[in-house]
């Protein structure tokens, strides 16, 4: 454990990428300069007692701890969650006064200005490759042609994909610490990484990747041998659906919980082990117990990530978070969405909007379910809704409670 000129915390290797990690974010997403991202992070962590990686913190991306290092906290929560989506509500925290010992490195152009690059791995697999640099080497050496790469102008989770490159899974698996079979299932292990944490991972049925999922406070051995067993079967079906965060119903979870699907999670989406050991990324897929009501199959990378962070899937004792996407205006608030088009939004949101637009002539919700059937409502003095697939539906006038009823029953369909 040391502690390095830029961060006033004893740090090991891993939890220092970690920490940079959580700055990168904070660079990347809300345009500070890189001493301001390492200034608000020693405000809030100086001398903090920081386990050897992984932390528990390390149960969260790094980009949750950074919106809580930007944003004040409301009702006792920061925005990280379905509430990402809309962040015109949210104060911001003020940064460190300049001259403060935790300005430990000198203002420049922000990283975000810089030649980064970042390349994603083909989704059929290769092994990641950490480093701006090293992407760079790589691009070249392959012409600048790669099965999906992203150009970013933010220094974060860089990795190419090196075709041909094969790695024993299992071997790597075992190596975990603490690392036991499973009960029920073959060629699949159990391990803790730190109290609460419990993690399960199988290989898949070619032995190529492994699939795995993990539990905070609410590991299940039967939940996980089921999910595991259920999602190596149907590997190829989850990812036909979306080759990002794919998920298939006809699950049958435990008695006493009420999962009816399997969500499988890409590497470009959930970026596991990229610190400690990123040849094993791209061979990994996450699988959870989820609910069929939450995914459409449709979801783009940038919308797969957001749903992946803001699910809470290591919560398997959670309930349905069913998928949304919403705009609203209200003429009486003069709240409204700020988001090109309807954009993910989280169930609660859309009833306290549909509540909130009563009385502001010419206010408008409008909200779309996984099947992507879309409805608008509009306060006419009263409550209208209307069928917007075309958007010429009929408007027919409705009861607020019959309408927030409606709401709920369509998300859950």
């Amino acid at each position: 454990m040391t502690r390095t000129e830029e961060f006033l915390i004893e740090l090991d290797e891993g939890m220092l990428q970690y920490f940079r990690d959580i700055a990168d974010e904070l660079v990347g997403r809300f345009g500070m300069s890189r001493a301001e991202a390492v200034a608000r992070i020693n405000a809030a962590y100086e001398g903090a007692d920081i386990e050897p990686y992984p932390d528990l913190m390390c149960h969260e991306e790094p980009d949750h701890w950074a919106y809580g290092l930007y944003f004040l906290p409301k009702s006792g929560r920061s925005p990280h969650g379905a509430s990402v989506g809309d962040l015109t509500g949210w104060e911001t925290r003020p940064a460190p006064p300049k001259g403060s010992h935790v300005w430990t490195l000198a203002e420049c152009t922000p990283r975000s200005q810089g030649p980064w690059i970042r390349a994603v791995p083909d989704p059929a697999g290769g092994i990641a490759e950490t480093g701006a640099l090293r992407a760079k080497r790589e691009l070249a050496r392959r012409g600048g042609l790669m099965t999906e790469t992203f150009i970013q102008d933010v220094g974060e989770g860089y990795s190419c994909s090196h075709d041909g490159d094969m790695m024993d899974v299992r071997a790597e698996v075992t190596r975990f610490a603490g690392a036991s079979p499973l009960p029920g299932l073959a060629d699949a292990w159990h391990w803790s990484p730190a109290p609460g944490i419990g993690f399960a991972g199988a290989l898949s049925r070619d032995g190529e990747r492994l699939l795995q999922l993990s539990g905070r406070d609410s590991y299940d051995a039967e939940l996980a041998t089921r999910t595991l067993a259920f999602a190596r079967e149907h590997e190829d079906e989850i990812f036909a659906r979306n080759a990002f965060i794919g998920a298939l119903e006809g699950f049958v979870a435990p008695e006493g919980t009420r999962f009816d699907a399997v969500v499988g999670v890409a590497p470009e989406v959930h970026r596991f082990y990229r610190n400690e050991k990123p040849e094993l990324t791209p061979r990994v897929r996450l699988a959870f117990p989820a609910y069929s009501c939450e995914f459409s199959g449709n979801e783009t990378l940038d919308e797969a990530i957001t749903r992946y962070r803001t699910l809470g899937l290591t919560d398997l004792r959670r309930g349905p978070s069913p998928f949304l996407k919403m705009r609203y205006a209200n003429t009486r608030t003069r709240g409204r969405s700020t988001n090109p088009g309807r954009g993910l939004a989280d169930p609660d949101r859309l009833l306290d909007e549909l509540r909130a637009i009563e009385g502001g002539a010419g206010s408008f919700v409008e909200f779309e379910n996984r099947h992507g059937d879309v409805w608008r409502v509009e306060w006419r003095g009263a409550y209208h809704i209307a069928e917007w697939n075309t958007e010429d539906g009929r408007p027919q006038e409705i009861g607020v409670d019959d309408l927030l009823d409606f709401a709920v029953a369509r998300l859950h369909a």
